[in-house]
């Protein structure tokens, strides 16, 4: 990895959006992971395992509308695996 590693369940939930905040408008050139793991905190959430504070906190975040402003206004593209993935099968059919 080039870059060190961040598991959203490594931060504390008091100032955990100013924290992603400030990572975001640090974050390096190029193409960077970072695992988030949101989910809505109701009772299903809260009966599947007890990260769901965190999985919550993540969604809160990734849905505010602040942090789309700052996605905006860093230029950064937020994407899941699946277009990485078509990207890889099509380089691979080529071959």
């Amino acid at each position: 990895m080039d870059n060190d590693f961040l598991d959203s369940f490594s931060l504390r939930l008091d100032g955990k959006a100013a924290r992603y905040a400030e990572l975001l408008r640090t974050l390096p050139a190029g193409l960077t992971e970072w695992p988030l793991h949101p989910a809505v905190g109701d009772d299903e959430a809260r009966a599947v395992d007890q990260g769901c504070r965190v999985r919550a906190s993540d969604h809160d975040f990734l849905t505010s509308p602040e942090t789309r402003r700052l996605l905006a206004e860093q230029q950064i593209i937020v994407t899941d695996y699946l277009p990485l993935q078509q990207a890889a099968r099509a380089v691979n059919q080529k071959w």
